[in-house]
């Protein structure tokens, strides 16, 4: 009787919930790792980075960090990412230096 009167339209879901992107949360936010960024604020252990624009909330593993410093993403759980200090050595070492 319900499908009959137009009232089970009502009841039934008339637009799809998948997404069209393939793309799980996890590889999302994995986007994150490797890269380097600058600390906003104190990571006193935990504080704000940016990264390629965006600000997301990261922890150091125990030291603290001062604002304005650079950051490397080295880990991330479910709920946060963990930096480190980033070394000249990671950031200036390229394969096309060359000595004579």
């Amino acid at each position: 009787m319900l499908w009959r009167s137009g009232a089970w339209r009502q009841f039934v879901l008339a637009t799809s919930l998948k997404s069209e992107s393939a793309e799980r949360p996890g590889e999302y936010r994995a986007r994150y790792l490797g890269k380097e960024g600058i600390a906003v604020t104190p990571l006193r252990p935990v504080g704000i980075v940016e990264i390629d624009g965006e600000r997301i909330e990261a922890a150091t593993e125990g030291q603290y960090i001062a604002a304005g410093s650079r950051v490397r993403v080295v880990a991330m759980d479910r709920r946060r990412y963990f930096v480190r200090l980033a070394t000249r050595s990671e950031a200036s070492s390229s394969p096309d230096s060359t000595e004579s």
